[in-house]
Parts: C-alpha cells; structure tokens; sequence
C-alpha cells in the first residue's frame, strides 16, 4: 500500500472517531436541538404566511367577483355605469354603486368590506371604485376583442 494511502486512510479514521465524539457532545445535541426547533418555528410562520397570503387573495377575489358581476349585469342591459357622486349611501351614486349597495344588504362580506373600504379613497384599493370598474371593462373589451379576432382568423 502507498505511504500516501496510509497516510489518508489513518486522518480518515481519526476524523471519523472526532465526529463520533462530537455528535456525543453536549454541545453538538444542544445545537442539533436549537436547530430543529427553530427550523419548526420557521415551517409554523411559513404556513402562518401561506394561509394568510390565500386568504387575502379569496378575499380579493370574491370582492372583483361581485364588481364583475354587477358590471356585466348593467352592460349587458345598456345601463349607464356612474352617477353624479362617488359615495357610497348617496342617492345619485349610480347603478354601479347602487347595486353594490343593494346586494351588500343581502351579502354580509359585501356589507363589511363597503363599511371597511368604501370610503377608501384615493390611493387606498377598495376595488369598488371607477377607475377600478374602468379597468375591468377595458379587460372585458379586450377578451371580447381577442376571442372575435380569433373567430374571425
């Protein structure tokens, strides 16, 4: 055997019987302990951050639903959008508005967030406002446009 072998093969067990060693410290078990529980704690705010981050987004989500809903319902019926005001419990705020209001007093999620974010205000999401049901006309517009583009290619 080479003198070089012996020579590796000899700090190979050395440091194999130091390993041992330390894995038996109290030290290494305290460490090796630390981490497991930090890395649980870790796992428990990452799951806390998951359902967080979906609930925030069904929440969102059901809000757009409803916005969509009552957009397509007055387009599909020629209804004109907007009133004079943008309030809320106003009586010239407009169909948009008023259904909103009309379904919120059926739908307690609608009647919350209206109470909550109705009056946002701008720079604030309430994703009721008409910029916002602006912009989701502008994207119906578009699907519509792509789909007859695609029809008629």
């Amino acid at each position: 055997m080479n003198s070089s072998v012996v020579f590796m093969t000899g700090k190979m067990q050395n440091a194999t019987s130091k390993m041992e060693v330390h894995e038996k410290s109290a030290t290494h078990r305290t460490s090796a302990i630390a981490f497991a529980q930090h890395s649980s704690v870790q796992e428990c705010i990452e799951k806390h951050q998951e359902i967080v981050i979906r609930s925030a987004s069904y929440y969102w989500k059901s809000i757009l639903q409803r916005a969509l809903d009552v957009i397509l319902y007055c387009t599909e019926r020629g209804l004109p959008l907007r009133g004079h005001e943008e309030k809320f419990s106003s009586p010239t705020n407009g169909n948009f508005m008023g259904l909103l209001e009309l379904i919120a007093k059926y739908d307690s999620f609608l009647a919350s967030h209206i109470a909550k974010q109705g009056k946002a205000g701008s720079g604030r999401s309430s994703y009721l406002s008409s910029s916002t049901c602006e912009e989701l006309i502008d994207l119906m517009i578009q699907t519509v446009l792509a789909e007859v583009i695609r029809e008629i290619k």
